[in-house]
């Protein structure tokens, strides 16, 4: 993962924070006929209310951002990457299994040409401020997503996802599950 100078930047800083917060108002809090008639992200709005969160767009490694976010009180942190970073998902994976323990949870979004599953999340539609699509890594707290997660199992909201998408989601409630067990 490349560093730049500010004159280099495709992004900046300002523009991650109006589309997240584009997106959240916009996409995230608004009922989706995908998500079984819930919120893509019913959570997001109170969070990003509460400034309960962290924005940032940076060059470094994940790993960094793991370990802040352990030290912190926030309930999540966004991190932005410049559009032509690659290998954050596999990254992310691999800093899941070791952060896991720790209670500290990763969720890769990386730049895709495939249409997305909830074709209400179209960039034009909720706000899209820049003309760049970028990775973003989201961390945190293992244990509170998955009570969030199940919670919203349980309401359906996950019947239209992929199975690719579902199958990250057991993945995590396994691993939830053996880290639990093992205490």
């Amino acid at each position: 993962m490349g560093s730049y100078t500010k004159e280099e930047a495709m992004i900046t800083l300002d523009q991650v924070k109006q589309e997240i917060h584009n997106w959240t108002k916009n996409y995230l809090d608004v009922p989706s006929d995908h998500y079984n008639g819930h919120k893509p992200c019913p959570f997001a709005k109170k969070t990003l209310d509460t400034n309960d969160y962290r924005i940032e767009l940076t060059s470094e490694y994940p790993s960094k951002w793991y370990q802040e976010f352990a030290e912190d009180d926030k309930k999540i942190y966004i991190i932005a990457y410049q559009p032509d970073v690659i290998g954050l998902g596999e990254a992310v994976e691999e800093l899941n299994l070791k952060w896991a323990q720790d209670d500290v949870w990763g969720i890769a979004f990386e730049p895709s040409d495939e249409v997305p599953e909830d074709e209400a999340n179209d960039p034009e539609e909720w706000g899209s401020v820049t003309d760049e699509s970028y990775p973003l890594l989201l961390v945190q707290s293992l244990s509170e997503l998955q009570a969030l997660s199940l919670s919203l199992e349980k309401k359906g909201y996950y019947k239209n996802c992929s199975p690719d998408f579902m199958k990250q989601f057991n993945a995590r409630k396994e691993l939830r599950h053996a880290r639990t067990n093992e205490r």
